[in-house]
């Protein structure tokens, strides 16, 4: 038996969220910085709803209001183990909203992969904080024109507490993705 045969490995078509679907339209369209937060139980649609947003806003109604703003092609679920790390979400990041809008980013990564390659975890270090700075610098150049993002299962971002890190003190290193996206 396939995977696909399960009516639990299909999605489900977004149905009855029309509503949802203008107000965030509509909300967009105004430009400045939102925040749309959907929550609710599991397997209600929620991460069908931030597809159709970004499709909407690449697509739909108000493509002319958005026509400056970078709509993300997919969305960001903090969920996946390899957006744990700043780095890792930043490279989702770049991923999803268009690599071609990072230039400096993209250039410092092959310097980062070499320095991990080798070992050398002074080079680790720079490499990080550059790439960090040119994300950032590149990521408020391109949110002058704006810029929709869809992130899922922020949920875990409350989850991120483990007490195994308090055994190990200052060896293991903690992220504190709230504290990063927010």
């Amino acid at each position: 038996m396939k995977l696909i045969e399960f009516s639990g490995a299909r999605r489900i078509p977004l149905v009855g969220r029309q509503d949802l679907l203008q107000e965030a339209e509509r909300r967009i369209g105004r430009g400045g910085v939102h925040l749309l937060y959907f929550e609710g139980s599991g397997g209600i649609g929620k991460t069908a709803l931030l597809e159709a947003i970004l499709e909407r806003s690449q697509w739909g109604g108000r493509v002319e209001t958005l026509s400056g703003c970078c709509v993300a092609h997919d969305v960001v679920d903090l969920s996946d183990v390899e957006v744990y790390t700043p780095e890792g979400l930043i490279r989702r990041i770049m991923e999803v909203l268009g690599k071609w809008f990072f230039q400096e980013a993209q250039e410092l990564l092959p310097a980062l992969d070499r320095a991990r390659l080798a070992g050398d975890h002074a080079a680790i270090g720079l490499a990080e904080e550059a790439l960090r700075t040119a994300f950032f610098e590149e990521l408020n150049a391109l949110s002058e024109d704006g810029i929709v993002l869809a992130f899922d299962t922020l949920e875990v971002l409350d989850q991120e507490h483990d007490p195994f890190q308090d055994e190990l003190g200052d060896e293991a290193p903690a992220l504190s993705g709230a504290a990063w996206l927010f």
